[in-house]
């Protein structure tokens, strides 16, 4: 996400308490191909693609298997640098979030999220690096904690357990 954030992170929302998602980059490199998620559990499935093969600077699409579409676009500076906008469109309800990088680095410190319908939330990196251990987070009122594997969410994959 790391925290997927991308977390990130991906940015779901309609989840289940107690659900596990597992993300896997897309030819190793979750930056310039995306990332599929899938539940553990359940048939939740959301793909994401990069724009242009650049998620840093650019940011990304993705939809769900819940009928969710997420547009994300980075801030000048970069998304894990400076931070981002995302916009998820479910029917013709959109939720919407901003994304700012705490000390300018997501990636070791994290985000801080707002959005129009709660308080947002803020990722808490594991020993100061979500992309090499994860981390956790409280967003869209679930508390969700990350797990990188092998070391390296962005090049192989990581695990959210959301309660």
């Amino acid at each position: 996400m790391k925290i997927s954030i991308i977390a990130f992170s991906i940015l779901l929302s309609g989840m289940a308490y107690g659900r596990t998602l597992d993300t896997t980059c897309i030819e190793q490199d979750c930056f310039a191909n995306g990332w599929v998620t899938i539940g553990i559990n359940d048939s939740f499935q959301l793909e994401a693609k990069c724009k242009s093969k650049d998620c840093r600077q650019l940011g990304w699409k993705s939809f769900d298997s819940d009928g969710s579409l997420y547009d994300v676009a980075c801030k000048v500076g970069g998304c894990y640098t400076v931070g981002w906008h995302s916009v998820q469109t479910l029917d013709d309800y959109q939720l919407k979030d901003e994304v700012t990088c705490a000390k300018n680095n997501c990636l070791k410190f994290g985000p801080v999220i707002k959005n129009q319908y709660d308080r947002g939330g803020k990722v808490a990196c594991l020993e100061r690096d979500c992309s090499v251990n994860g981390g956790t987070m409280y967003w869209r009122q679930q508390l969700w904690i990350t797990k990188c594997k092998q070391s390296d969410c962005y090049k192989y994959r990581w695990t959210s357990d959301i309660y």
